[in-house]
């Protein structure tokens, strides 16, 4: 089942909305949200995994999550 719902993103300075399909799965997981290629690249996200954050512009700057 997919669900489009509106997504915010923000690393409280600057911040970015986009709507986001949703595969909702019953598994156990460390992290709340699984973030497909699909949608970091309608976001322009860049990942760096050893640093466990993202990057992505946002119309006031480039937004940085850990």
């Amino acid at each position: 089942m997919l669900d489009l719902f509106p997504v915010t993103l923000s690393d409280e300075k600057h911040s970015r909305t986009k709507e986001v399909n949703f595969m909702v799965i019953p598994v156990n997981s460390r992290h709340d949200v699984l973030i497909g290629r699909e949608t970091q690249g309608h976001l322009s996200m860049v990942t760096s995994t050893p640093h466990s954050g993202v990057g992505f512009p946002t119309e006031t700057g480039v937004a940085i999550m850990y």
